[in-house]
C-alpha cells in the first residue's frame, strides 16, 4: 500500500483530484476500512488501478471519485465493473463518489459532506466520510446473505430502541395499533419495547419501499390528481429518501414526500 500520509498535493487537474483521493483513502482507513491505495497503474502491469481500492474480507471494492461530477463518477465506476467482467481487473463492487466543488485537500476532513452511489443504483446519498465507510463495511452483507442482513437489521432496530424514550416507544406502538401489553400465565406483561421494535421495522420497510421507487418516480408523473380529478399540476417527483434524511426535519420531509403522490 502506498504511503497515505505523504501523498498529498494541492496542484490542479488530475494531480489535485488524485490528492483528494489520497485524502479520502486516509479518512476511510481511519474509519476502519481496509484500504489498498493504488490509483495509478504500475508500469508494465496489466492490473487496472482504482481511485481508491477497499477490501472487506475477500470482497474488492473500487471507489471512483470525481469533483462535483456525479455522471463522471458513475461512468468510471461502471467501467470498473465492466473490466471485472472482462477479467481486466478485480472489482466485485463499485462506488461512485462526487466531491463537493471547491474542496481543498487541507480542508478535507470527516466533517466534509460527500455524495456517493453504490452501483448498480444511480441514486446518490450524501454524508460524511465515516458514513461512507459504514456503507462500504456493510457491503458484504448486501451480496445475498439473508441471515447476515437480517442480523444487521435486528441489531440496528435494537439499538434504535435504546435511543428513544419509553414514551416515544409507547406512542410509536399506539400509532401503529400494536399491543403494549399482554397476559402471560394470568399476569400482565409490558410489551412496549417489543411493539416499538416491530413498529420501527414497519418504518424501515416503508423507507425501503420509498428507496426502491426513487429511481422510477420521475417517469411516473401523474396526469390526473386523484384528489380533485383535475390535471395534476403539483411538484414532481417527491424528494428521494436520501434527500429527506438530510433535511433539518427528516420526519416531516418524509411525510411530505409520502403525501405528495396523489
Amino acid at each position: 500500500m502506498g504511503n497515505l500520509d505523504n501523498e498529498s498535493s494541492n496542484g490542479g487537474g488530475a494531480d489535485f483530484e488524485a490528492a483528494l483521493n489520497v485524502r479520502l483513502a486516509q479518512l476511510l482507513k481511519a474509519a476502519g476500512v481496509d484500504i489498498v491505495r493504488s490509483e495509478k497503474q504500475q508500469p508494465g502491469s496489466a492490473q487496472k488501478r482504482f481511485d481508491v481500492e477497499a477490501k472487506i474480507g475477500t470482497l474488492v471494492i473500487a471507489i471512483e471519485a470525481e469533483i462535483d461530477n456525479q455522471r463522471g463518477a458513475l461512468a468510471d465506476a461502471r467501467k470498473r465493473l465492466r473490466e471485472h467482467e472482462l477479467g481486466e481487473a478485480v472489482a466485485h463492487e463499485a462506488v461512485a463518489v462526487s466531491y463537493p466543488g471547491g474542496l481543498r485537500v487541507e480542508r478535507f476532513d470527516d466533517a466534509t459532506v460527500l455524495e456517493w452511489a453504490v452501483l448498480p443504483s444511480e441514486q446518490f446519498a450524501s454524508g460524511r466520510p465515516h458514513d461512507l465507510a459504514r456503507v462500504v463495511r456493510l457491503m458484504p452483507e448486501q451480496r445475498g446473505d439473508p441471515e447476515a442482513v437480517a442480523k444487521s437489521l435486528d441489531d440496528a432496530l435494537t439499538q434504535a430502541c435504546e435511543e428513544i424514550t419509553a414514551n416515544q416507544m409507547w406512542e410509536l406502538a399506539k400509532e401503529l395499533d400494536l399491543p403494549v401489553s399482554q397476559t402471560v400465565k394470568g399476569k400482565p406483561r409490558d410489551t412496549t419495547r417489543a411493539a416499538a421494535k416491530r413498529g420501527l421495522l414497519v418504518v424501515v420497510a416503508a423507507a425501503m419501499f420509498h428507496s426502491r421507487l426513487d429511481d422510477h418516480l420521475r417517469s411516473l408523473r401523474p396526469e390526473i390528481d386523484a384528489r380533485t380529478n383535475k390535471p395534476y399540476e403539483g411538484r414532481w417527483p417527491p424528494d428521494k429518501l436520501a434527500v429527506c434524511l438530510q433535511r433539518d426535519d427528516p420526519v416531516g420531509a418524509l411525510h411530505d414526500a409520502c403525501e405528495l403522490p396523489p
